[in-house]
């Protein structure tokens, strides 16, 4: 039992978790901004596309078209 126990304790301190790094703003971002980002380690982006009033989010959508365009 104790041996069970220090083997589960070592997977435990063995396991491994995988994080990104990501990004969420709703000020405009450029192409280039989105490639600085990219290079600085975020690996994604949440975009609000909706406004609280009932309003696209007409800078949202931009920032995902130049997400896209940066490669992300």
């Amino acid at each position: 039992m104790k041996l069970f126990l220090v083997a589960a304790a070592a997977v435990c301190f063995l396991a491994s978790v995988k994080a990104e790094i990501g990004w969420d703003g709703i000020q405009a971002v450029s192409v280039s901004g989105f490639q600085c980002l990219h290079n600085a380690g975020h690996r994604f982006f949440i975009a609000r596309v909706w406004e609280s009033v009932g309003n696209y989010d007409e800078t949202g959508i931009a920032n995902i078209k130049n997400a896209r365009a940066a490669g992300w």
